[in-house]
Protein backbone atom coordinates (compact mmCIF):
# COMPACT_ATOMS: atom_id res chain seq x y z
CA UNK A 1 0.00 0.00 0.00
CA UNK A 2 1.53 3.51 -0.74
CA UNK A 3 1.41 6.42 0.99
CA UNK A 4 -1.41 8.33 -0.64
CA UNK A 5 -3.76 4.98 -0.12
CA UNK A 6 -2.18 4.74 3.52
CA UNK A 7 -4.39 8.06 3.93
CA UNK A 8 -7.60 6.73 2.98
CA UNK A 9 -7.35 3.43 4.56
CA UNK A 10 -10.68 2.65 6.48
CA UNK A 11 -10.20 3.40 10.33
CA UNK A 12 -10.40 1.20 12.57
CA UNK A 13 -14.18 0.75 14.14
CA UNK A 14 -14.55 0.96 18.11
CA UNK A 15 -14.34 4.52 20.06
CA UNK A 16 -12.71 7.46 18.78
CA UNK A 17 -9.08 7.91 20.65
CA UNK A 18 -9.79 11.24 22.99
CA UNK A 19 -8.31 14.61 21.61
CA UNK A 20 -5.08 15.57 23.43
CA UNK A 21 -5.82 17.52 26.73
CA UNK A 22 -4.68 21.31 26.67
CA UNK A 23 -2.03 22.20 29.13
CA UNK A 24 -1.82 24.98 31.24
CA UNK A 25 0.74 27.63 30.63
CA UNK A 26 2.36 26.40 33.74
CA UNK A 27 2.48 23.09 33.01
CA UNK A 28 3.84 23.46 29.50
CA UNK A 29 6.62 26.32 31.45
CA UNK A 30 7.11 22.53 33.32
CA UNK A 31 8.26 20.82 29.85
CA UNK A 32 10.51 23.53 29.03
CA UNK A 33 14.26 23.53 28.80
CA UNK A 34 16.65 26.48 30.60
CA UNK A 35 17.10 28.82 27.48
CA UNK A 36 13.28 28.50 26.54
CA UNK A 37 12.24 29.15 29.60
CA UNK A 38 14.28 32.45 29.76
CA UNK A 39 12.92 33.47 26.26
CA UNK A 40 9.28 33.41 28.11
CA UNK A 41 10.61 35.21 31.01
CA UNK A 42 11.88 37.85 28.64
CA UNK A 43 8.48 37.91 26.81
CA UNK A 44 6.56 38.04 29.62
CA UNK A 45 8.57 40.99 31.41
CA UNK A 46 7.76 43.05 27.88
CA UNK A 47 3.74 41.97 28.27
CA UNK A 48 4.63 43.34 31.77
CA UNK A 49 5.93 46.95 31.06
CA UNK A 50 9.86 46.62 31.31
CA UNK A 51 11.69 48.00 28.60
CA UNK A 52 15.54 47.72 27.05
CA UNK A 53 14.95 43.75 27.33
CA UNK A 54 17.92 42.11 26.84
CA UNK A 55 18.51 38.18 27.15
CA UNK A 56 22.17 37.44 28.23
CA UNK A 57 24.66 34.89 26.60
CA UNK A 58 23.92 31.40 28.58
CA UNK A 59 27.93 31.43 29.62
CA UNK A 60 29.60 34.15 31.48
CA UNK A 61 26.50 35.62 32.52
CA UNK A 62 27.48 36.18 36.36
CA UNK A 63 23.77 34.79 37.03
CA UNK A 64 22.00 37.12 35.35
CA UNK A 65 19.73 35.79 32.59
CA UNK A 66 17.86 39.00 31.28
CA UNK A 67 18.29 42.47 32.16
CA UNK A 68 15.39 44.82 31.62
CA UNK A 69 14.50 48.94 32.67
CA UNK A 70 11.19 49.99 34.40
CA UNK A 71 10.43 53.31 35.55
CA UNK A 72 14.37 54.28 35.39
CA UNK A 73 15.32 51.44 37.06
CA UNK A 74 17.45 48.73 36.00
CA UNK A 75 16.87 45.00 37.15
CA UNK A 76 18.38 41.90 36.64
CA UNK A 77 16.51 38.49 36.28
CA UNK A 78 17.97 34.74 36.91
CA UNK A 79 15.46 32.80 35.46
CA UNK A 80 15.43 29.16 36.94
CA UNK A 81 13.26 26.67 35.41
CA UNK A 82 13.72 23.81 38.46
CA UNK A 83 11.71 20.49 39.24
CA UNK A 84 12.84 21.09 42.75
CA UNK A 85 13.02 23.84 45.20
CA UNK A 86 15.45 27.09 44.08
CA UNK A 87 18.16 27.33 47.12
CA UNK A 88 20.08 30.23 47.95
CA UNK A 89 22.93 29.93 45.45
CA UNK A 90 20.56 31.40 43.39
CA UNK A 91 19.77 34.73 45.29
CA UNK A 92 23.78 35.02 45.67
CA UNK A 93 24.43 34.61 41.90
CA UNK A 94 21.94 37.14 40.61
CA UNK A 95 23.02 39.57 43.90
CA UNK A 96 26.48 39.30 42.25
CA UNK A 97 25.37 39.55 38.84
CA UNK A 98 22.67 42.87 39.86
CA UNK A 99 26.70 44.39 40.79
CA UNK A 100 27.98 43.22 38.04
CA UNK A 101 25.91 44.76 35.49
CA UNK A 102 24.92 47.94 37.65
CA UNK A 103 21.50 47.19 38.27
CA UNK A 104 19.23 48.61 41.20
CA UNK A 105 17.15 45.60 41.07
CA UNK A 106 17.38 41.85 41.59
CA UNK A 107 14.91 38.90 40.89
CA UNK A 108 14.94 35.38 40.68
CA UNK A 109 12.13 33.90 38.72
CA UNK A 110 11.18 30.21 39.12
CA UNK A 111 8.34 27.68 37.69
CA UNK A 112 8.70 26.24 41.81
CA UNK A 113 9.54 27.30 44.91
CA UNK A 114 12.50 28.36 47.36
CA UNK A 115 13.59 27.08 50.06
CA UNK A 116 13.58 28.93 53.66
CA UNK A 117 17.34 29.28 53.22
CA UNK A 118 16.87 31.16 50.03
CA UNK A 119 13.88 33.11 51.17
CA UNK A 120 16.02 34.32 54.62
CA UNK A 121 19.07 35.30 52.13
CA UNK A 122 16.64 37.13 49.68
CA UNK A 123 15.17 39.70 52.39
CA UNK A 124 18.79 40.34 53.69
CA UNK A 125 20.35 41.29 50.24
CA UNK A 126 16.89 42.60 49.06
CA UNK A 127 16.16 40.14 45.68
CA UNK A 128 12.90 39.65 44.81
CA UNK A 129 11.54 36.06 44.08
CA UNK A 130 9.07 35.37 41.82
CA UNK A 131 7.82 31.83 42.93
CA UNK A 132 5.46 29.86 40.89
CA UNK A 133 2.57 31.72 42.60
CA UNK A 134 3.83 34.71 41.88
CA UNK A 135 4.70 33.45 38.30
CA UNK A 136 1.32 32.27 37.83
CA UNK A 137 -0.42 35.86 38.83
CA UNK A 138 1.78 37.70 36.56
CA UNK A 139 0.43 35.17 33.39
CA UNK A 140 -2.55 35.93 34.80
CA UNK A 141 -2.14 39.43 34.74
CA UNK A 142 -1.24 39.63 31.02
CA UNK A 143 -3.94 37.02 30.02
CA UNK A 144 -6.91 39.72 31.35
CA UNK A 145 -7.53 38.19 34.29
CA UNK A 146 -8.60 34.39 33.25
CA UNK A 147 -7.59 32.13 35.98
CA UNK A 148 -6.04 29.41 33.87
CA UNK A 149 -4.95 29.81 29.97
CA UNK A 150 -4.61 27.00 28.41
CA UNK A 151 -2.28 26.10 24.98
Amino acid sequence: MGFLSSLFKPKAKGPSPEPPRKKTILERIDEMEGAEFERFCAALLDDLGYQQIHVTKSTGDQGVDIIATRNGLRWAFQCKRYASKIGNAAIQQVNTGKMMYSCQKAVVITNNYFTSGAVKAAKAVGVELWDRDVLSDKINRVAGGRNKIYI
